[in-house]
């Protein structure tokens, strides 16, 4: 989770204050991970929400944006061998094959 600016001296932040949230999948959440999350991501108005997959050539991120309505449309995917530089939700470069495996 990233926060455009962290909150002191507390635990919790409010959803609104939430500009990213960015997961990897694990095994044994897969379903909850690839349905319910994006879900309850989108109903609290996380602009940007950016899953992980382990890929069989590495990691494989998925870079989705709130759209219209309550869910989240994707911006495009970044492969293992992807070096790519976004704009959103601020500009940085990623390159997914300098990831831990």
């Amino acid at each position: 989770m990233l926060l455009p600016s962290a909150p002191r001296g507390r635990m919790w932040a409010e959803p609104k204050n939430i500009a990213l949230v960015l997961e990897v999948e694990s095994t044994g959440s897969r379903r909850h991970y690839r349905f319910t999350k994006p879900a309850l991501y989108a109903e609290a108005g996380i602009p940007h929400y950016w899953p992980v997959e382990r890929g069989d050539f590495g990691p494989v991120l998925y870079r989705y944006r709130l759209g219209e309505g309550d869910h989240h449309e994707l911006l495009g995917t970044v492969g293992p061998d992807d070096a790519v530089t976004v704009d959103e939700p601020w500009t940085m470069r990623l390159v997914p094959s300098a990831w831990p495996r």
